[in-house]
């Protein structure tokens, strides 16, 4: 198991921590045969039978059609950031987490293959966020399960990713709610009429099987390219 601890002081370190975290994600999609990294997010009480199933079932889907790809969550115990690693697991998927310095006592330190710690806020005292830069650059899609404010945060962030780099002709990552898990995941289509949103930052799926054909449909077009 890799741990990437990002150095905290802002001196001269600080210029090769890009480029670490960019070999180490290199090393790992090499070591584990993959090309393709799903990020997962939602809430800690988004859980229930009806979304893990469904999760399951899109994983697997995806899986049986283009092979092997990363699960990405926030790492750490609890909701969807852990659901999507015991779902990753059971599949025998290779996982990433995410997660803030301050929280990596949550972390699932023992089923994760790539550990990454982001420092702490340089004022604040909230674990939550500092990570979500960094947890949004990685992915090729992301998965939305529920979620509440602090998925809002990824969320926004992503959005605003993906319209930024659309404009640069550079390689896109759009976001697909499971919209029966409600909350946030249920208001996304409202959400897009309200924002500017750029065309195919975002997809509404009601069943495993729009979800799995909409990650297939993107990570083939991205091999292809």
């Amino acid at each position: 198991m890799d741990v990437l601890y990002i150095p905290m002081e802002r001196n001269l370190e600080t210029l090769v921590t890009h480029h670490s975290i960019e070999e180490e994600l290199c090393l790992f999609k090499k070591n584990n045969d993959i090309s393709h990294i799903v990020g997962i997010i939602g809430g800690s009480n988004d859980i229930t039978p009806e979304s893990a199933n469904m999760l399951t079932e899109v994983l697997f889907e995806v899986q049986k059609s283009v092979g092997q790809f990363a699960v990405q969550t926030g790492g750490t115990a609890g909701g969807v950031p852990e659901l999507g690693v015991m779902v990753a697991e059971y599949l025998d998927l290779p996982t990433i987490g995410v997660y803030p310095e301050m929280g990596a006592k949550y972390a699932l330190h023992g089923k994760l293959d790539l550990e990454i710690a982001v420092p702490s806020p340089l004022y604040g005292d909230q674990l939550w966020g500092s990570e979500t830069s960094v947890f949004v650059a990685i992915p090729d899609i992301f998965l939305l399960i529920g979620g509440e404010w602090g998925t809002e945060t990824e969320v926004g962030m992503i959005m605003k990713r993906y319209d930024t780099r659309k404009k640069k002709d550079l390689s896109l990552a759009p976001l697909i709610s499971f919209e029966n898990t409600g909350k946030l995941a249920g208001e996304m289509e409202s959400l897009t009429h309200l924002f500017r949103t750029s065309e195919g930052a975002f997809f509404r799926a009601q069943t495993s099987q729009e979800v799995s054909q909409i990650v297939i449909s993107h990570f083939n077009i991205n091999t292809n390219n």
